[in-house]
């Protein structure tokens, strides 16, 4: 049965193909007999046949192609940055054409500081970039960081899918090394994929059920929690902390802000 299935959904897929690549051929047949009647341009744009660029399926694609939860995420999280207007913001790897886009071209935070274990080969006023192992953050002195954030990136940690070591524990270094790191009043903006349970869908990424991100950090403060789900946002910060993890479906995106304790 299985089969079947996989064999029609490829007899569907080729079919699909061939009508798109008719439709290929029928514009650029359109485009050379109105070039050849009437345009004004027909000697500038001709079509040369050893410059073609076929793009066959964006004819049918939604106006916009982008992924709901980190859309979402990066304005909203992007917007309560913005709000406390942290003269140097850090960051473990977000966006850099997203979240990390909206600090820069809003102009509120002077200087973000990028923190990734793989290069980045961007130099752009503004932003300065550390390659390091966020792990452990070891060149980055204790209590130092008034703001951090680090958006859809840390259930990746470990899984040895972007070149970083296999450790089933790095999600958890990583949140210990970050909250030593923030100072006394600092503030961590955070993202993961969030479910009613902890799960690992290897080496794709982890799901973690809320009640997991705050125990583990628990040296900062929640301030906020809100999830989204189908393109919605739900703020669920007044609710008990520990209804959470019943709020939330099977693959959600939670948004945690956290501020790190006083001393008592």
């Amino acid at each position: 049965m299985n089969i079947m299935i996989r064999i029609r959904k490829s007899i569907t897929s080729l079919i699909k193909y061939s009508k798109l690549k008719r439709d290929y051929y029928n514009d650029a047949k359109i485009y050379t007999e109105m070039l050849s009647d009437s345009s004004e341009t027909s000697g500038v744009f001709k079509i040369d046949k050893n410059k073609l660029m076929p793009m066959l399926f964006d004819k049918n694609a939604e106006a916009g192609n982008l992924d709901r939860h980190y859309f979402i995420q990066d304005i909203v999280m992007a917007r309560a940055v913005n709000c406390s207007a942290p003269a140097l913001h850090y960051d473990i790897g977000s966006r850099v054409d997203g979240f990390i886009a909206h600090l820069l071209g809003a102009g509120i935070v002077k200087k973000v500081i990028m923190m990734d274990v793989r290069p980045l080969s961007l130099s752009l006023d503004g932003l300065d970039f550390i390659q390091t192992d966020a792990t452990t953050l070891d060149n980055v002195e204790d209590n130092s960081i008034e703001s951090l954030s680090s958006l859809h990136a840390i259930e990746h940690f470990g899984l040895g899918r972007y070149g970083d070591p296999v450790n089933p524990d790095s999600w958890r270094d990583a949140l210990i090394a970050i909250q030593r790191k923030i100072c006394i009043g600092g503030s961590f903006y955070l993202s993961v994929p969030v479910g009613p349970s902890n799960e690992v869908y290897f080496n794709a990424h982890r799901i973690f059920a809320p009640s997991t991100i705050i125990s583990t950090l628990s040296d900062l403060d929640l301030v906020s929690f809100k999830y989204i789900h189908d393109m919605k946002i739900y703020d669920v910060t007044n609710k008990p902390a520990e209804m959470y993890d019943e709020l939330v479906s099977e693959y959600d995106c939670g948004l945690f802000i956290f501020k790190k304790k006083t001393k008592e």
